[in-house]
């Protein structure tokens, strides 16, 4: 949105001086008063501001990450030069979930609040309104590059006027630099909330992001649009394969979770197109997929404590069953260590489980001893996905309770929280193409109506190189 600043610029000392005469003793909507309808809006709409803003390493503008329906934040105008006035300026602030859409409510100097309803947003901007109000009655925020931009404004002889601040960011979390090790956990940034419920994810080998929503593969693009590739029994895991295809995990007609164990578990290559042909049949419910430099996949089961393999020609055969319930799988680049995420210690009744498992290989692929613990997350963890990075770190996604995001590193045994409130946290992937290599995607299930988003977690490193080999079956098939 392009808004038209009519005014001159203002001194920030007298900007929020302006706002305090302004806010004070209102409220919107009036009583009797109709109000515009909402749109469909959510807290997470305008999550992307939480964090430190300032300017000269000073911090102006401060927002909580959002709990509960609810970002709380405070503004603090710096003076000007520098010298202490009389009555200094502050500000409480709160963006907070109603019935009627979502609010910016403000309290300067903590007086009288006035509520702003928010009318317009994107992934980077947020328009705030209240028309029954003198001054402001619009207030907009958007991010330019790494600095936030607060236009302040009114309508005067049907034209905007008013002053625009600008914030760079003060705390390196997402828009800002890449975090280091001492800054996480980081605030997830939402890329799409266009689905109910999602779970596998990968980039192909052209960049583009895809992920199986809805009973369906669709395609995600940067700007947070998507678009629906072909119908599915079931949201399962991805993998990428060839130049442009997706290897897509299905559980069929039928499942052990609702049903009884079955074979009708299949997996399906894809392409962009969304033309569809089976390339592995006769699983029971396969989750998570990992293709290997020697061209194998590996597939989980996590109804069962089964591991297929299927290498070229082959039918699928059991790989392991070390892990109860596996899910997520990620392999150390030297090929010798599978790392297992255990989801359930049962499934009837489904009991979550926290426990990362490292299983030894041998120079052929094969398992050559017992699976060891490796780290635990947490009560009611519920582990998801796996990815890794380049330096060999393993990204755990949790898909329980908390809804958050930990890195183990094989070296040090040390478990750091990279990212919390991604509710549902499913399949991972690092950046790829239009898409930042030193963040990673996360999917979210449906998790009580608060998943089914595609969040972007920045972590400062980039991905283990995918493997997706073109296996002469696979360069006879689907688009490459």
């Amino acid at each position: 949105m392009k808004v038209r600043i009519t005014s001159k610029p203002v001194p920030r000392a007298f900007a929020a001086m302006w706002v305090t005469m302004g806010l004070l003793g209102s409220s919107w909507p009036a009583p009797g008063a109709e109000a515009p309808a909402p749109k469909a809006a959510s807290i997470e709409s305008v999550a992307w501001m939480a964090g430190s803003w300032g300017e000269d390493g000073k911090v102006i503008e401060y927002w909580m990450p959002p709990v509960g329906g609810l970002m709380v934040g405070v503004n603090r105008p710096l003076e000007k030069g520098g010298e202490k006035s009389a009555e200094p300026f502050f500000e409480f602030l709160r963006m907070e979930e109603r019935d009627d859409g979502v609010f910016l409510v403000a309290a300067p100097r903590g007086r009288g609040e006035t509520a702003f309803r928010l009318t317009d947003w994107s992934e980077t901007s947020a328009v705030f309104e209240n028309p029954q109000h003198d001054f402001p009655q619009r207030i907009s925020y958007r991010l330019e590059d790494s600095a936030l931009v607060a236009d302040v404004q009114a309508k005067k002889n049907g034209e905007w006027s008013g002053f625009s601040l600008r914030w760079e960011r003060l705390d390196g979390q997402v828009g800002g630099d890449a975090p280091g090790d001492g800054e996480f956990p980081v605030r997830a940034e939402l890329l799409t909330a266009e689905f109910g419920g999602s779970e596998g994810l990968a980039f192909n080998g052209e960049g583009n992001l895809f992920v199986t929503a809805n009973r369906a593969l669709w395609q995600v693009y940067p700007d947070g649009q998507v678009r629906k590739v072909a119908d599915l029994h079931s949201n399962l895991g991805l993998a990428s394969i060839g130049k442009r295809d997706l290897l897509v995990a299905d559980f069929g007609p039928t499942n052990a979770f609702r049903h009884d164990r079955n074979d009708d578990g299949l997996v399906w290559r894809i392409t962009p197109e969304g033309e569809k042909t089976e390339q592995v049949t006769g699983l029971g419910d396969p989750n998570f997929l990992l293709l290997r430099k020697d061209g194998s996949l590996l597939i989980s089961d996590d109804a069962t404590a089964d591991i297929y393999i299927v290498e070229e020609g082959d039918e699928p055969r059991l790989f392991s069953t070390a892990v109860n319930h596996p899910n997520g799988l990620a392999l150390s680049d030297d090929g010798r260590t599978l790392y297992v995420a255990q989801i359930f210690k049962s499934v009837r009744p489904v009991v979550p489980d926290d426990s990362l498992w490292a299983i030894p290989l041998g120079g052929d692929g094969s398992p050559v001893g017992a699976a060891e613990l490796v780290a635990r997350l947490g009560p009611y963890a519920a582990n998801d996905g796996l990815a890794m990075d380049v330096e060999g770190r393993v990204y755990i996604a949790a898909n329980g309770k908390a809804g958050e995001v930990w890195r183990f590193d094989p070296e040090t045994a040390e478990l750091v929280l990279i990212a919390r409130d991604i509710y549902g946290a499913a399949s991972i992937a690092f950046g790829e193409g239009d898409f930042d290599p030193q963040s990673i995607y996360v999917s979210t299930t449906f998790n009580k109506g608060r998943g089914g988003k595609i969040w972007r977690v920045p972590v400062g490193v980039t991905g283990q190189p995918v493997t997706r080999f073109p296996t002469p079956s696979a360069e006879g098939a689907g688009s490459d």
